[in-house]
């Protein structure tokens, strides 16, 4: 990327503002000594500073601090930094006394307002996020504003007692998986999905542009190769798993970085596995190829089939009803002797025993075909079971089984569930690897002036470090 670079340009300093609650500006705290700004993606931001109680006039003259009588608890803060302004509600304020009288200021960002918010005992049976928000937010000066379609299409049930709307909200976006965007200045709540907000923009800190430090470690303590996947009241994924299993499993951090060719030579070891357990696994995965699309069919042919079922034994019990209350009519025209009623009522069971042999039957059809296609599909899983190795190659590849359990009680439904678990177990295959970095500020640095106005909580940067093979991007 080639900009032209403005050595005369500067950052303008930041601001920070005493306002009242209803934005209007009372005064510029200019003399504030010290802030700092700690925020982070979804959260509340936390601004803290210093103001002195005696000031320098124009006069050269020390006076008391006009501001310090106009600071009090639950006014506003508009922080303004380069071109991004934000807003803060004044939480705590102490005072200390040394060789230079201080007050100290803390506040938090705009969306504190909504921790003064109570939200009642309730609970929110399969809403998505969109209707969570509208829920949480029907009495709000802050308003639903973006909702992703993803979690538009996604469905929880939520229970809330004793807590607040801002809490409540953040217990939302975790539930969904989306992350908070607050707009202050619009007073508006987003919940976005992570991949849709956060951007690359170009950006890159190597040891030659902004990075002070890095450190790098390696971490097994949470690493897994076969994660047990459990819901809502200890639903499984075997019913939705290709595998028909409970867990999800893959080897692939001990096969790497193994390879070969197509008539199976071996062109590169494992660094941990023999090649007859390598070639085993690669087979098995060949295997599977060729047979998880018949089992996907099987599955999805066996969940219309119990769906049908169900429909089908309603009806049934419908039938059973209808008949014993024609039973009890028979009963009570018999006891009047009415003849022709009595007839009428015999038809009438006549047909309804007609009806339910003839569900029945269909019923035992249904059953027929899904034991069928069970059966089918039982065998075709057996046949990409690792259990088909030999019991030298099980033993083998026993050390590299590493189990734990994935629990989300937030899943009812069992797909959902699965593609949490396939989700969960992509972070979780390979060893855990940390990269603390310490960087210079954006705004010091004149060269990179082209993303001053650029870059945004939540954007992309690339971290680049060769002597380690560090190629990162970093939210």
């Amino acid at each position: 990327m080639f900009i032209d670079i403005d050595y005369n340009k500067k950052m303008k300093d930041y601001k920070i503002e005493l306002s009242k609650p209803n934005k209007t500006i009372i005064t510029n705290l200019s003399e504030r000594i010290g802030a700092k700004l700690n925020v982070s993606l979804g959260s509340l931001g936390e601004l803290t500073f210093q103001i002195p109680y005696k000031i320098e006039n124009e006069y050269h003259e020390i006076i008391h601090n006009p501001n310090i009588s106009l600071l009090k608890e639950k006014m506003y803060l508009r922080l303004t930094i380069g071109y991004q302004k934000m807003w803060f509600i004044v939480d705590n304020i102490s005072d200390e006394a040394e060789d230079s009288d201080m007050m100290t200021v803390q506040a938090f960002s705009l969306p504190m307002e909504l921790k003064n918010k109570k939200v009642s005992e309730t609970t929110l049976t399969s809403v998505n996020a969109g209707m969570l928000m509208d829920e949480l937010l029907v009495n709000s000066t802050w308003k639903k504003g973006i909702v992703d379609l993803e979690l538009q299409e996604t469905y929880r049930t939520l229970d809330f007692s004793d807590t607040t709307i801002y809490d409540a909200l953040v217990e939302g976006a975790e539930t969904f998986g989306a992350i908070i965007i607050w707009d202050e200045e619009a007073k508006t709540v987003n919940f976005r999905e992570l991949s849709n907000v956060s951007k690359y923009k170009g950006m890159s800190v190597n040891s030659e542009k902004f990075l002070n430090s890095l450190k790098r470690s390696r971490d097994t303590d949470e690493m897994v190769t076969r994660l047990y996947v459990y819901g809502n009241e200890r639903i499984s994924i075997q019913n939705v798993n290709p595998s028909g299993l409970k867990y999800i499993e893959d080897f692939s951090y001990f096969l790497e970085p193994f390879t070969r060719d197509e008539n199976k030579n071996v062109l590169t070891h494992s660094n941990y596995m023999s090649d007859e357990l390598c070639h085993a696994i690669l087979d098995n995965a060949e295997l599977k190829e060729q047979v998880l699309p018949q089992i996907n069919t099987l599955q999805s042919e066996i969940s219309t089939l119990n769906s049908s079922l169900a429909t089908r034994d309603i009806e049934l019990n419908e039938i059973k009803l209808s008949l014993a209350t024609a039973k009890g009519l028979l009963d009570i025209a018999k006891a009047t002797g009415d003849t022709a009623l009595i007839t009428q009522r015999q038809q009438e069971i006549l047909v309804l025993e007609n009806s339910l042999s003839a569900k029945q039957v269909e019923i035992d059809g249904i059953n027929s075909q899904i034991s069928t296609k069970t059966n089918q599909m039982i065998s075709l899983q057996d046949s990409v079971s690792i259990t088909s190795f030999t019991q030298e190659l099980l033993d083998e590849l026993d050390v590299y089984i590493i189990e734990k359990d994935f629990f989300d009680d937030r899943y009812i439904d069992e797909l959902e569930l699965y593609n949490a678990g396939i989700s969960k177990f992509a972070e979780m295959r390979n060893p855990k690897i940390v990269v603390e970095i310490s960087i210079d500020s954006l705004l010091n640095v004149i060269e990179e002036q082209y993303y001053w106005d650029k870059i945004v909580l939540g954007d992309k940067i690339n971290v680049k470090y060769p002597n380690m093979k560090i190629d990162y991007k970093s939210t």
